[in-house]
């Protein structure tokens, strides 16, 4: 997949709190709560929807939306048609309730970073992002909703057009049960050095014997950072929340971009070993961008919580 991120001068916090939870013999390949939703006896939201979706023949897109575990869903974006469309962060969510759709509010403390993602035509035709509906839109309950993203033509363009497009998705009933851990989906022959990358950790350690904390800088807009656990050979993603974000975008190519962030695994973790994977986009500002995937550092950690780096 082919992205082009127009990044703005952004100072962006999403104060979370992770879940901690032990992840021993919680390793699976793929897994959902089983359950189907349901209509609440009672609409939880009472304001009509006034989204109007765009035609297929106006803006040719699918959105398919994947529940992934509990309130975590997977969106994906096809473009079918002849122009690119730019999106982002930013969505809305609604709720089907006797045959209309209500508003499902956010979050009075969520905020959204303003990234904007090229959503190319042609060969590299994708976009996808994870959501956790629960940090964005609070205890929402079963049923049937649609996820909404505003897509803007021109790309780069003064004037714009915005077309709002949809997928829909039952939520079965919340579950207490844990995610399972899944291998990674990184193929290792795309992964780059730090120095291909044009990368820099200047620290790693733990904030508060949870939340991982480290500071770090990068030629390239960094979009993704995931922890991953090593067993048996394998690398498993743990699932984390970014427990604070600040970055400090350079303004030309030499010019590095600065970040400080908090990952907030959702699982404690065990003594073992780690590797941290970051993905980012060269020439960011350019129409021509690249994706690619790096590890920036694997590390031990021990009976005591100490971080032990492997240079």
């Amino acid at each position: 997949m082919k992205n082009t991120t127009i990044t703005k001068k952004i100072i962006a916090f999403a104060a979370m709190a992770g879940l901690m939870m032990n992840f021993t013999g919680c390793i699976v390949e793929q897994g959902h709560p089983e359950g189907s939703s349901k209509t609440a006896a009672k609409n939880p939201y009472t304001v009509r929807s006034d989204v109007q979706l765009a035609t297929y023949e106006e803006c040719p897109v699918d959105v398919k939306v994947d529940v992934i575990w509990n309130r975590k869903i997977n969106v994906k974006l096809t473009n079918n048609g002849k122009k690119s469309y730019l999106w982002g962060n930013p969505s809305k969510l609604e709720y089907l309730y006797d045959g209309e759709w209500y508003k499902v509010p956010a979050r009075p403390d969520m905020a959204w970073t303003l990234e904007g993602i090229v959503l190319d035509h042609g060969e590299n035709n994708t976009g996808e992002s994870t959501v956790r509906l629960d940090w964005e839109y609070g205890d929402i309950p079963a049923g049937h909703y649609r996820f909404i993203k505003d897509l803007s033509y021109p790309v780069g363009g003064i004037s714009q057009t915005d077309y709002y497009v949809a997928g829909e998705f039952d939520l079965a009933e919340a579950t207490d049960e844990k995610e399972p851990l899944y291998k990674t989906k990184i193929d290792s022959s795309l992964i780059v050095s730090q120095e291909q990358a044009a990368f820099k950790l200047d620290s790693l350690k733990f904030e508060d014997k949870s939340s991982l904390g480290m500071k770090y800088s990068s030629l390239y807009t960094v979009t993704e950072r995931a922890l991953e656990f090593q067993k048996d050979g394998d690398w498993y993603v743990i699932p984390t929340t970014e427990g604070g974000f600040e970055g400090e975008y350079g303004l030309g190519e030499e010019e590095l971009n600065c970040y400080n962030v908090i990952l907030n695994p959702e699982y404690s973790l065990e003594p073992g070993h780690y590797r941290l994977v970051f993905t980012a986009y060269t020439n960011a500002a350019k129409i021509e961008d690249i994706e690619m995937t790096f590890v920036i550092q694997e590390f031990d950690l021990d009976k005591e919580n100490n971080i032990i780096v492997n240079r």
